[in-house]
């Protein structure tokens, strides 16, 4: 018999933090997030948009998220169970090959 794994809200918003705080984006209902740092070096929730400028390649341009922690508790609520479980393995794995190459 195949065992169901399932998350609440905070552990799903823990393990998309973790996988914005490695350096993985994370498209959530068809928006794509990542952490952004400003000038000052603090980091930011961030949309992932392309900008398109004529005869120029499309470029990726970090937007500031302006939401609230529950905004962003209730956003990463609306992964599957299935999909935080592959943010969750690849999160590991990430850590791994990073640890291999220090």
């Amino acid at each position: 018999m195949k065992q169901q794994i399932t998350y609440n809200k905070l552990q799903k918003m823990a393990i998309v933090f973790n996988a914005l705080s490695i350096g993985v984006p994370v498209e959530i209902d068809k928006y794509t997030y990542a952490l952004g740092e400003d000038e000052n070096g603090h980091s930011h929730l961030c949309y992932v948009a392309m900008s398109w400028s004529y005869g120029k390649p499309p470029v990726e341009k970090l937007l500031v998220a302006d939401m609230s922690v529950g905004q962003f508790i209730e956003t990463c609520d609306k992964l599957t169970d299935h999909e935080v479980y592959v943010l969750a393995a690849n999160n590991g794995l990430n850590k791994v090959l990073k640890e291999k190459h220090r």
